[in-house]
């Protein structure tokens, strides 16, 4: 007698093969995302970098303050007609909030320009600094 389909142990081979494949696939995947939203943030920080620009020479200056967080520079140009939008937050989906801790940014006033520092998915370390 023929019998078809499958035996028990040809599947259970087949489904750890699966699983081997996903421990290593998953850890990638989730790797790529995050380079995937820090490279988004950046791209929001250069959105704030050009608005920052045009502040300066509608004002002769930049915005006054230390440690500002992204959502209260943000505001800051809204409301000086040079973002139309608060930008988003890549790790959240939301726009940029005072509570952020992963896509957060700082921002802070110095002698001759500003520095504004890109924090990605961990909140202690910057992934770029920016200086002018």
């Amino acid at each position: 007698m023929h019998r078809s389909g499958f035996s028990l142990i040809e599947l259970v081979i087949v489904v750890a093969i699966m699983g081997l494949l996903g421990m290593v696939a998953i850890p990638s995947f989730s790797a790529i995302q995050n380079k995937t939203k820090n490279t988004t943030l950046k791209s929001t920080a250069h959105t704030l970098e050009m608005a920052l620009e045009t502040y300066l020479l509608d004002n002769s200056d930049y915005p006054s303050g230390e440690n500002i967080t992204g959502a209260a520079l943000g505001t800051t140009l809204i409301e000086a007609g040079l973002l139309s939008t608060m930008p988003k937050n890549p790790f959240t989906g939301n726009a940029l909030s005072e509570t952020d801790t992963k896509g957060s940014l700082d921002y802070s006033q110095t002698d001759s320009g500003y520095t504004l520092i890109i924090y990605g998915s961990d909140p202690d370390t910057p992934i770029e600094t920016i200086v002018r």
